[in-house]
């Protein structure tokens, strides 16, 4: 006995050939191979099973961090995904606010060549730049002094705030 429709009952064959994957998020990713088995019932209705799932959408982001042109819409949300970050995470490291990335990621503002680079340095080393963007604020920098001592034994970088002088 074959598989059953789901929607139907009717009697699914499997059929070949190239799977529009639009269940990844992106409307231009195409699927074929030993991995993807696929079945149609005489009504129509279509099932698909994907093996190895995991190593095709690892290796689909890796695809899109190091494509030429720059990251769609689409591809900016599926890359962050990929990762696990949540939007506001990934607005903050960005340096935009999560309005604006809601507005990238939705196609509703384009992505910029800043946010485009970003993304792909995000997603080559997610923990170091979680760590590092996240520590820098979006507070006006102050005046600060540096003071630079360079010696035999190593060199040794003092700061200073400013001094605030107040008015009389």
């Amino acid at each position: 006995m074959g598989h059953r429709c789901r929607e139907c009952g009717g009697e699914m064959r499997q059929v070949g050939g190239r799977h529009h994957w639009v269940e990844s998020g992106l409307g231009n990713v195409y699927i074929e191979g030993d991995q993807v088995k696929q079945w149609e019932c005489p009504n129509g209705h279509k099932t698909v099973q994907i093996g190895g799932l995991k190593n095709l959408l690892d290796t689909l982001a890796e695809t899109l961090a190091n494509k030429r042109g720059r990251l769609t819409w689409p591809e900016v949300r599926y890359l962050r995904k990929s990762l696990y970050w949540k939007a506001g995470n990934m607005a903050r490291a960005l340096g935009v606010d999560a309005a604006t990335l809601s507005r990238v990621e939705n196609g509703h503002a384009p992505v910029s060549a800043a946010v485009d680079r970003m993304v792909r340095m995000i997603y080559q080393n997610p923990s170091e730049a979680e760590r590092n963007l996240m520590a820098l604020t979006d507070e006006p920098g102050e005046n600060e002094e540096f003071l630079i001592t360079a010696t035999a034994a190593g060199i040794v970088v003092t700061t200073k705030p400013p001094i605030v002088r107040q008015e009389a």
